[in-house]
């Protein structure tokens, strides 16, 4: 089965008693939906039925994409667990009536786990990832003075910071993605 997500954006049929309508979302997965509300409102007249967003309002419309930035990080979560793709567990996570229990050194070593476990990385690329895993859970640890952080917060807010390693490997977490390589 195919995993493609797509997530759309439209005004709730219902209007509001300030005039407005509320900005529903619709995550489809595999053509099951499901949908939640957004924090915004609009009217008609300002809301691109086609587009699925807002005529001249980028504030509210970059909000948009980054929900849509937070679902595809849902789905590669998912994905990673071995669970399920669907639109119910995807909009449940995205809405936080599910809560994921991970931290992000519990994720790394998850990921270096399933990585090492499908072995599509040399031994020294490998070492690197593990490597890297290590340094982010002494960067924690020296930053913060836990021994992780909740993974959760780490994807779902705007966290960014960057951790050079001695070997050059770099990644960043710069919501929604975590990036990995090598300086240039």
């Amino acid at each position: 089965m195919s995993n493609k997500v797509t997530v759309k954006f439209f005004l709730h049929p219902n209007v509001a008693s300030n005039g407005k309508r509320k900005v529903m979302g619709r995550i489809i997965v595999n053509r099951k939906k499901a949908e939640f509300a957004t924090d915004f409102e609009g009217n008609s007249s300002d809301w691109s039925e086609t587009k699925g967003e807002f005529k001249r309002n980028h504030a509210a419309n970059e909000a948009l994409f980054q929900i849509k930035g937070k679902v595809s990080q849902i789905k590669s979560f998912l994905l990673l667990e071995e669970k399920e793709v669907n639109a119910r567990a995807i909009g449940d996570l995205l809405t936080e009536r599910s809560k994921l229990r991970y931290g992000i050194v519990a994720y790394f070593e998850k990921h270096n786990a399933y990585r090492q476990s499908i072995g599509d990385l040399s031994k020294s690329a490998m070492d690197k990832y593990i490597g890297t895993k290590k340094q982010l859970a002494e960067f924690i640890e020296r930053k913060k003075g836990v021994s992780d952080l909740s993974l959760k917060r780490t994807l779902f807010q705007h966290l960014r910071f960057y951790i050079k390693i001695k070997s050059g490997l770099y990644f960043f977490i710069i919501w929604p993605q975590i990036y990995f390589g090598k300086f240039i």
